[in-house]
């Protein structure tokens, strides 16, 4: 089990945050910056910045193997944007050989048109964008962004198939981001 590098509850990192949030958006006010937003906050984390500003963005892990459906609804309700990264590790995770989304992709594939060594992460980024994020696709190579690109000449994923994605949730971090995450959300 991996531990946190401090307790989220601790009042000391409390009041740090909320010290920070306010500095942000007062140079937000001041229009020195345009947008403010956080990384890898849970709701419980979220509520009390409310009171001062509102995120425009909460990027956070969201693929198929971790979905994070009550932080997609808490931010929906908001308006706050969800910005998704994962996608090609968990694309990779999925499409590995006996992965949960091998036969998927393989059909999927066929069906939407995507070469078969890259649907798992296409649809992968498919299913995100569908699900209400916008999506954070990384990549050091020129031939890979232009790949990742194809996700906005797929045609949207059917209800079926957006039910098959669903069935995958495992609430699974594939950075080990999650643990402290899900720990914070319970506590």
């Amino acid at each position: 089990m991996t531990t946190a590098a401090y307790e989220m509850s601790d009042p000391r990192h409390t009041a740090l945050r909320l010290a920070s949030w306010r500095e942000l958006a007062r140079l937000q006010r001041r229009g020195l910056v345009r947008a403010i937003g956080l990384s890898n906050f849970s709701p419980r984390l979220i509520e009390p910045l409310l009171q001062i500003a509102t995120p425009a963005v909460v990027q956070v892990e969201m693929h198929p193997l971790l979905q994070q459906v009550e932080l997609r609804a808490y931010c929906e309700v908001r308006g706050i944007l969800l910005q998704a990264y994962g996608q090609h590790r968990s694309g990779a995770q999925l499409g590995a050989a006996g992965g949960p989304l091998t036969g998927v992709a393989r059909a999927l594939a066929a069906e939407y048109r995507v070469a078969e060594r890259s649907a798992a992460g296409l649809l992968s980024m498919r299913w995100a964008l569908q699900a209400g994020a916008a999506l954070m696709p990384r990549s050091t190579r020129f031939e890979h962004v232009a790949s990742n690109a194809q996700v906005f000449s797929l045609p949207p994923l059917s209800a079926d198939d957006m039910l098959a994605f669903a069935s995958l949730n495992a609430n699974t971090s594939l950075f080990g981001l999650h643990e402290a995450f899900v720990h914070d959300q319970v506590a």
